[in-house]
């Protein structure tokens, strides 16, 4: 089984209720790639699929993925989860092994290992 994911860049959601637009909005903002919050030299589009990687879990799990669990507004435990890749998908939460391999591939944090799959991967 092939997975791919496609997200249309800086696509805008409009909704009557604001809460579907915080998703879409903070999810990138608090959880970017763990090169861009290093400050290092990236590859924009390397860091657009970890960008995916986030959407894609938000979509499944509905939360964030770095977000700790015990302290979900604690902006400062989020990057550190960031930097160290911590996440990890609920147990109440079915997803198959494909999609499970395919973000955990999107969730590397040394891209220039070659082991984030490229866009062209996933969309």
């Amino acid at each position: 089984m092939e997975v791919k994911l496609l997200v249309s860049r800086f696509a805008i959601l409009v909704t009557p209720s604001p809460q579907y637009c915080i998703i879409h909005s903070q999810s990138l903002l608090l959880e970017p790639a763990p090169e861009v919050l290093l400050k290092r030299e990236y590859d924009g589009k390397v860091a657009d699929v970890w960008s995916c990687g986030v959407t894609l879990y938000i979509m499944l799990v509905g939360a964030y993925s770095f977000e700790d669990p015990n302290e979900p507004k604690n902006f400062w435990r989020t990057i550190q989860r960031v930097l160290n890749v911590q996440y990890s998908i609920p147990d109440y939460v079915h997803v198959s092994p494909e999609c499970g391999h395919l973000i955990s591939r999107i969730f590397e944090a040394g891209p220039a290992k070659g082991s984030r799959p490229s866009l062209s991967m996933i969309g």
